[in-house]
């Protein structure tokens, strides 16, 4: 799937040209692969978040708003329309922090994207190999536009803003639309998306909106079927040069975006990971119950700049505090963070710790950010001063989280979540055995 650059058109018609042109014999064995792992990784984020309540909300809410249909609410014994079943699949994906990502978008395209495309199919009957591309599709499309993003013009860096065009892209080449409607899709999705400026005013605190991925989704699908239905957007919703740059031969990678797509290990914003994955590899190295007078973080500005509380308030504040997240796994391990529970918060040593770590803005780790999350941790103890740098933290895609990894992240947090998701149903859609039938009944309910 080769990116081109060409001049004298505008980025919709060129996003569109590529995205309706592109072929299933055109993805590689890799790509159908990592799309696979999409699937995969995104099911065992749902289960875990299956219970959250603000997925019980969201489901209350799309309950009453869309009719019964054909697409499975995961996990639940009821199907709605595809946008009803997608809203919720969705918010159960995204709620706790442990969805996919992408380093070029600075975000998370699988929550949004995944959901919306096995909602639709199932409503639709595709087979797994049409839901494959068209996952892969909204990848390319979704991510190459946050790529493409002014971040003077555009002061906030939630996923939502980005993660709509890439869900519109997606079911526009599910339902097999031509280059002018794609066109059309993508640009009505721009136009619709949720603007999300309140989320990093308020770092990301304080709600359930978070990133906006769920209602990215509906508006998504939105733009989509409008699109199908001759609803025309504005050709140049992508090229106004105070939001979006022009597409450079530099963007261009050599291989689909899907294939470089992250994995977490814990449930946590991804600015915070190198930080963790520091301060074990410390741990590890120190001896057991060594006293720890202070914890240094040294790190890219996004992160130094979350709200870093040391006592959070809620699960989705713990989400977006660096020194919580380094206490409690300093603490309690690496698996109270896959994922975090409620009585973190009350968890008196944590907090305790977590006043004595201290989180710094670095300008040569700053300078790294987006392609890279970088931080460099420094554990006083009395006896000794101890360093480690993590530039990769483990599941990037220079450093990844291999599939047994990813099936048994997936089978923990189902499990966690008390939630039936056989890990040899996981493995066969993650070795392309298993037919799509196979796949929604692996999310039904018991």
């Amino acid at each position: 799937m080769k990116h081109e650059v060409e001049l004298g058109r505008g980025t919709a018609h060129l996003l569109a040209d590529r995205i309706a042109k592109l072929e299933l014999a055109s993805l590689s064995l890799s790509t159908l692969h990592a799309a696979r792992r999409c699937v995969v990784d995104v099911l065992g984020c749902a289960a875990a978040g299956r219970r959250e309540s603000g997925v019980t909300s969201a489901a209350t809410w799309a309950r009453a708003t869309y009719p019964a249909g054909l697409s499975t609410v995961w996990f639940l014994r009821e199907r709605l329309s595809p946008v009803g079943a997608a809203f919720i699949n969705a918010s159960a994906a995204s709620i706790l922090d442990l969805d996919d990502g992408h380093r070029v978008a600075a975000g998370h395209p699988g929550a949004a994207i995944v959901p919306a495309v096995l909602a639709a199919g199932e409503a639709s009957g595709a087979g797994m190999q049409d839901m494959l591309l068209a996952i892969a599709a909204g990848y390319e499309a979704g991510v190459a536009c946050a790529q493409l993003r002014s971040p003077a013009a555009q002061s906030t860096v939630a996923t939502g803003r980005w993660s709509t065009i890439g869900v519109a892209a997606a079911l526009a080449k599910l339902m097999g639309l031509d280059t002018e409607r794609m066109r059309h899709a993508l640009t009505l999705a721009e136009s619709h998306a949720p603007n999300l400026l309140a989320a990093d005013y308020s770092g990301f605190q304080g709600g359930h909106v978070k990133e906006g991925i769920p209602w990215s989704v509906v508006s998504g699908f939105a733009a989509a079927e409008l699109a199908a239905q001759g609803f025309r957007g504005y050709d140049q919703a992508l090229s106004n040069p105070t939001m979006y740059r022009a597409p450079q031969p530099s963007d261009e990678t050599g291989a689909p975006l899907i294939e470089s797509t992250y994995y977490k290990r814990f449930a946590c914003c991804r600015w915070m990971h190198s930080a963790i994955d520091a301060a074990l590899d410390l741990k590890s190295r120190l001896p057991v119950n060594v006293p720890v007078q202070s914890i240094a973080i040294d790190t890219f500005a996004r992160a130094a700049t979350l709200p870093n509380q040391a006592e959070p308030r809620d699960l989705i504040a713990a989400q977006f505090s660096v020194p919580f997240a380094v206490a409690a796994a300093w603490l309690r391990g690496a698996e109270a963070l896959l994922p975090m529970d409620e009585s973190l918060l009350a968890d008196a040593e944590v907090t305790e710790f977590a006043r004595r770590i201290h989180v710094n803005v670095a300008p040569a780790l700053d300078a790294m950010y987006p392609l890279k999350v970088p931080a460099r941790v420094t554990v006083q103890t009395p006896q000794a001063q101890v360093q480690a740098e993590v530039i990769s933290p483990v599941g990037d895609y220079d450093n990844p989280l291999a599939d047994t990894a990813l099936l048994d992240k997936a089978v923990h947090l189902a499990g966690h979540a008390g939630v039936s998701l056989p890990r040899v149903a996981l493995a066969g859609i993650l070795s392309g055995e298993a037919t799509a039938r196979q796949l929604f009944e692996t999310v039904q309910a018991d």
